[in-house]
């Protein structure tokens, strides 16, 4: 095909010298306008097809979000009528996250290996003074404790074994059914408090005093009981408090 326009001009009766457009004999100019008014129609509708009918993953995904949030954006707002969209969904984010912080301090978080290691060295020779005395340790949970508390009490069980004392538990049992619940009661025999306050002061780097602690020194001798009446609360790293 010729790349030369074969328009010829009807007062000069020369040939155009314009190049041909792709396809055609005729340059832009000499072109009959119906086709190159429908070839743009079909180059337009081919871009909107392509773009809308047949979108690229990445709109099809920017689309998904937009419809995620909506929602997430309409409670801002109405939560927020004071402020702006964008500031009112800031503010939402930031309650969403302090939310998210309380929660997590009621699941269950194990504690980290490296506090684990930490504890044993602190409780194994502990464990070598409950043995030479021949004591044990029970632990038990009120029935009502949340699964959180519960699991817990289960690691403490086994930290305890892991270090060499004999441990039982933990057990469910209603003990504050009549006096006031206690987060933890230590229940011993007054002639094993020295072994059960060394024991208190190893168990300490990983879990947090709490004043409102009980003792109870009606066990028999060698018999060690921890008590959990409360609901441990848990730190990122395993480190847990219970009130």
């Amino acid at each position: 095909m010729s790349k030369t326009c074969s328009a010829i001009a009807k007062s000069t009766e020369k040939g155009c010298k314009n190049r041909s457009l792709p396809g055609s004999h005729y340059c832009v100019w000499h072109i009959e306008k119906p086709p190159l008014m429908i070839g743009a129609l079909l180059g337009a509708a081919a871009g909107f097809f392509s773009t809308w009918i047949l979108p690229t993953p990445e709109l099809v995904e920017l689309r998904r979000l937009r419809t995620d949030v909506a929602p997430l954006v309409a409670l801002a707002q109405s939560t927020f009528p004071e402020l702006d969209r964008n500031q009112a969904v800031a503010e939402l984010a930031r309650d969403v996250d302090e939310l998210r912080t309380k929660v997590a301090k009621h699941e269950f978080t194990p504690l980290e290996p490296e506090l684990w290691a930490a504890a044993l060295a602190q409780l194994r020779p502990i464990a070598e003074l409950f043995a030479s005395r021949n004591m044990r340790i029970s632990v038990t949970h009120e029935t009502w404790t949340p699964t959180a508390t519960r699991q817990y009490a289960n690691e403490l069980v086994e930290l305890l074994a892991d270090a060499g004392f004999a441990v039982s538990g933990p057990e469910q049992i209603t003990y504050f059914l009549v006096t006031p619940s206690a987060p933890i009661e230590w229940g011993y025999n007054e002639t094993d408090t020295r072994a059960v306050e060394a024991l208190y002061q190893g168990l300490m780097t990983i879990i947090r005093r709490n004043p409102k602690w009980t003792q109870a020194r009606h066990q028999e001798a060698g018999s060690v009981r921890i008590h959990f009446g409360g609901e441990v609360k848990f730190e990122p790293t395993g480190i847990v408090s219970v009130d």
